[in-house]
Formats: C-alpha cells, sequence, structure tokens
C-alpha cells in the first residue's frame, strides 16, 4: 500500500508540475513560435501519461479494497458444527 501512494504522489507532482510549466509558456508568451508549440505538446502528453497512471493506482486500490471481506463479517459468523471420526478413535 506504501508503494501505491508513493507511485499516486509522484506522479501527481509530475502532472501538476508539466500542467504549471505548460501554463508558464502560455503566459510568457513561448507558444508563439514552433519549439514552444512542441514544447507545450510534450507537457500536456507528459501529464497525461501521468494522470492516467495516477487513474489506475486509484483503481487498483478501489479493486483491491473490494476484493478483501470485512473483518466484522468474519468475525460474526458462526463457527460450522463438523464431526470428524478421526479424532472420536477409541484408545
Amino acid at each position: 500500500m506504501l508503494e501505491r501512494v508513493g507511485v499516486f504522489l509522484l506522479s501527481m507532482l509530475l502532472v501538476f508540475g508539466s500542467l504549471g510549466l505548460g501554463v508558464w509558456l502560455i503566459a510568457a508568451g513561448q507558444v508563439a513560435s514552433v519549439d514552444g508549440i512542441f514544447l507545450l505538446l510534450v507537457c500536456l502528453v507528459f501529464a497525461l501519461v501521468f494522470a492516467i497512471c495516477a487513474y489506475l493506482v486509484i483503481q487498483a486500490g478501489l479493486r483491491a479494497a473490494s476484493a478483501a471481506p470485512p473483518a466484522a463479517k468474519t468475525a460474526s459468523a458462526p463457527a460450522a458444527k463438523t464431526s470428524r471420526p478421526e479424532l472420536h478413535t477409541a484408545a
């Protein structure tokens, strides 16, 4: 679980960092050139890739949480009574 949190936080840091760089490129007027346009596209694709990674981490966490049985439900279930004839042998 700790690695999921780390991957999620790193992904979100990279998403917001690349989006921030894209906003700075637009605000500074760097997108007026071809180099600026390609740099903006690289920032947006970079943000998209790491946003997909963060989305997949969230989905994996939700799947793991729904697959695990709740602890209170299993503890309150009555124990099944079975007779084991091999334990009742005469000595």
